[in-house]
């Protein structure tokens, strides 16, 4: 898909995958150094907060926010007068239609019983803890660890001695009984794709499940300490989505495990 785009321009504070494949890199201020128009957090479990973004230090060498990006390219274009207003501006104008003097508000959304009524597409047409269709196969879940922001830190140096590169946690059983041993490279695919990365043994989750860290296996020569390390989970997720949210649906991936060194 980047390949087959007329021109692509990207601001980050990283040489990342989409940057190394961009036709410009602009250098983006770090959240710290970047004042935000005020975001609705949908992460939090209650859908109702709200946050805004001021910076704490002054920005590095050149970097640049989007939005003074965007304004100045809106100036040299004669577009200025639809850029006329400032950070603080735009958050006054999200904001107006609080009551006078709130300095927080809650906005109570419904919690419970939103999947009340609906039929699944499984046999029993309800929820199955267990599916016989996918038996033999092991789920991927995805998480976070303390160490790493989403996909986004890996290549800080500091951080990366924590841990230089992902490897795929499973159980024990289900390792034995593949011939896989503790360390040794496996090769993880899916219907989507495949990666390689070292067998990690983890007593403590599900004999069906697996799982490995994101941000590794990256294309970017340009982040020079996670080059050629681990394997990529984007490349092995398949792209399914929530029918209700429309959200990405994460854990929804069935994964074949098998020893890279067998296969040589």
């Amino acid at each position: 898909m980047m390949g087959k785009l007329d021109f692509v321009l990207t601001v980050d504070i990283a040489m990342s995958d989409t940057a190394w494949m961009s036709d410009l890199v602009l250098p983006a201020p770090s959240y710290l150094e970047r004042q935000d128009p005020a975001a609705g957090l949908q992460g939090s479990s209650a859908c109702a907060c709200v946050v805004t973004r001021d910076p704490v230090v002054p920005a590095l060498f050149e970097s640049k926010p989007v939005y003074w990006i965007l304004k100045e390219l809106a100036n040299r274009l004669e577009l200025g007068e639809y850029f006329d207003f400032t950070i603080e501006d735009y958050r006054k104008q999200q904001l107006k239609n609080l009551p006078d003097g709130e300095r927080a508000y809650y906005n109570p959304s419904k919690l419970y019983g939103v999947y009340e009524g609906r039929v699944y597409k499984t046999k029993s047409k309800r929820i199955e803890l267990y599916n016989e269709r996918y038996a033999g196969q092991f789920r991927l879940v995805v998480g976070r660890n303390a160490y790493f922001t989403h996909c986004t830190t890996q290549n800080n140096a500091l951080l990366h001695e924590f841990m230089p590169e992902n490897t795929l946690w499973i159980n024990p059983k289900s390792a034995s009984a593949l011939g896989i041993k503790d360390g040794d490279l496996v090769q993880v695919s899916s219907a989507a794709g495949r990666g390689e990365l070292k067998a990690n043994f983890k007593s403590g989750i599900r004999e069906d499940t697996v799982y490995m860290a994101s941000g590794f296996g990256v294309l970017s020569k340009g982040l020079t300490n996670i080059y050629g390390k681990g394997a990529c989970i984007a490349e092995i997720l398949e792209d399914f989505s929530d029918e209700l949210s429309g959200n990405m649906a994460m854990h929804e991936t069935l994964v074949r495990v098998t020893s890279a060194s067998m296969r040589k």
